[in-house]
C-alpha cells in the first residue's frame, strides 16, 4: 500500500501533525518548547516518548497506561536510530541527505517511510510504503529531537 501523507509544524509551536488530507493521523507535541520528552496521539490512542536525559542515547516509549511498549536506541554523532518494540519488532531510522531534509524508516527487508521536508520550513511530505503508525509517530518525533539538539549544539 502507498500512501502520501502531510507533515507540519508552525515556526514556534511544538506541535508536530501528520495529516492524511485534512485528517490528523498523528500529533505530537512536546512537554515544553525546551522539552525533548513529547505526548503522541495516534488516532484515539496516546504515547509518552520519554527522553533519559540531554545526553542520553535512549527514548522510552509508554503508552497510555504507562506500559513501556518500546524503546529507541539513537545514535550519538549521525541521524540514525534503532527502534525496538516490544513485539519483538525491529526498525530503524536513519538521514538519507546531507542536508538533513530526507529520513526513512525501515526494517531488515524494506523501506517502511519515506520523510521529505521541505527547504526552509517544518512541513513536507511522507511516503508511506507499508502503515505502520507507531514508526510514523516515532519518525516525525526523531525528525524533530535531531533538529532539536543541532539546534542545541549551534
Amino acid at each position: 500500500m502507498n500512501q502520501t501523507l502531510t507533515f507540519s509544524k508552525d515556526f514556534w509551536s511544538s506541535v508536530y501533525q501528520i495529516k492524511d488530507g485534512t485528517k490528523v493521523v498523528v500529533r505530537t507535541e512536546k512537554d515544553s518548547f525546551w522539552s525533548y520528552d513529547t505526548n503522541v496521539r495516534i488516532g484515539d490512542e496516546d504515547f509518552f516518548f520519554d527522553v533519559k536525559g540531554i545526553f542520553s542515547d535512549s527514548v522510552d516509549i509508554y503508552d497510555a497506561q504507562s506500559h513501556l511498549i518500546g524503546n529507541v536506541d539513537l545514535s550519538t554523532w549521525t541521524s540514525n536510530a534503532t527502534i525496538n518494540l516490544r513485539d519483538g519488532k525491529t526498525f530503524y531510522f536513519k538521514k538519507t541527505d546531507f542536508f538533513s531534509s530526507e529520513w526513512e524508516v525501515f526494517d531488515d527487508q524494506n523501506i517502511l517511510i519515506h520523510f521529505k521536508k521541505d527547504w526552509f520550513s517544518n512541513a513536507g511530505k511522507i511516503d508511506v510504503y507499508k502503515e505502520d503508525e507507531i514508526c510514523l509517530a516515532i519518525g516525525i518525533f526523531l525528525i524533530s529531537l535531531y533538529q532539536q539538539k543541532q539546534a542545541a549544539a549551534a
